[in-house]
């Protein structure tokens, strides 16, 4: 097995990326793993992360790290003007009108 094929299992498997990210296996350990079993052993099953929402630490705080806030609260505050467009434009209108005292009748 070449390291070419071992790249493109890695490359088929992004898993194998985090546990080295976060220092868990290093590159070496895996590829000794991939030439001794190779790439369709159950062993892989340790490895091969079937939760597509498991982020490490890091990656979250990266994230986060990369918003722009400025761009975040922009469009909050278009999301809600929006949803204050659609409670407005079903709710019924309401006459405020009040007459002017001075032209009520005299008798009142």
């Amino acid at each position: 097995m070449s390291k070419e094929s071992f790249k493109k299992f890695v490359k088929k498997n992004p898993s194998l990326i985090n546990y080295v990210t976060s220092n868990k296996i290093s590159w070496q350990s895996l590829y000794e793993i991939y030439e001794l079993y190779g790439e369709n052993d159950s062993i892989w099953n340790e490895y091969k992360i079937s939760n597509k929402y498991n982020y490490s630490l890091n990656e979250i705080f990266n994230t986060i790290k990369n918003i722009d806030l400025k761009k975040l609260q922009s469009g909050i505050e278009n999301i809600q003007s929006t949803i204050n467009l659609i409670q407005n434009f079903g709710a019924p209108k309401q006459n405020n009108y009040e007459p002017n005292r001075k032209y009520q009748h005299i008798d009142d």
